[in-house]
């Protein structure tokens, strides 16, 4: 499921969601009693709200509008798609798959900020002397999409990273490669790290992969003397 462009470039806004593939093609199934259920949760996807859909759409369709639906001032949402049918007798049968979810931003008017850039992948994090802390990553820019400006690095004594935590180094987006960045964190602490790429409106991607926990070392230990007790 993918916000609408439209062909001049201008964006369809909040008023229009697509649905391009669906494990379970609802067309192939007797049109009887045949929909999809949309769902919807404030957060990621395991915040969907699975028990209370927000429509009920047409088994014929393969668009609905989800303005009216309501949404809040820079708010995070998450939309997923189920298909539905009726049994022989009458009972709903809904396929419980999550792959079919479209994520989005609203900004300070409650409108949608735009597309998010895909995450960063392969994230590694190796401690160097001092108490710096190397991250590499690599980013490719799927087909289709508009590559980011920047990348934020996030640290944390937490694994529980968001990407809403205050970034605590970048790099400049340069063209599709691998990257890395070094930061210097406090000495003996145990941190957890995070990338994510961020578009020129400064709208963020899903975070990458969290590694760690990576201890800074800013003052190792003398490397210990070898003593020998010689015996002749």
């Amino acid at each position: 499921m993918r916000i609408l462009s439209l062909p001049n470039g201008t964006v369809n806004r909040l008023d229009r969601a697509v649905w391009l593939t669906c494990p379970f093609d609802i067309q192939l199934l007797p049109l009887v009693g045949g929909s999809y259920r949309l769902y919807r949760g404030v957060g990621g996807l395991s915040r969907v709200n699975f028990t209370s859909p927000v429509a009920s759409i047409s088994g014929r369709l393969n668009a609905t509008a989800i303005a009216g639906l309501g949404h809040l001032p820079s708010t995070r949402y998450t939309y997923a798609l189920r298909p539905v049918r009726q049994d022989l007798l009458g009972a709903d049968l809904e396929t419980p798959d999550l792959s079919c979810s479209a994520e989005f931003v609203t900004d300070a008017a409650a409108d949608w900020v735009g597309l998010r850039p895909a995450a960063p992948e392969a994230l590694g994090a190796a401690a160097l002397s001092g108490g710096r802390i190397r991250l590499r990553w690599r980013y490719r820019t799927p087909r289709g999409t508009t590559a980011p400006a920047t990348f934020a690095v996030y640290a944390s004594s937490s694994e529980s990273l968001v990407g809403t935590e205050a970034s605590v180094a970048s790099a400049t987006y340069v063209s599709d490669r691998d990257y890395s960045a070094v930061i210097t964190c406090a000495d003996g602490l145990a941190y957890f790290l995070a990338v994510a790429a961020v578009s020129a409106g400064s709208i963020a991607s899903p975070l990458s992969r969290i590694v760690g926990p990576v201890i800074a070392d800013a003052a190792a230990p003398a490397v210990p003397a070898a003593i020998l007790d010689q015996v002749f």
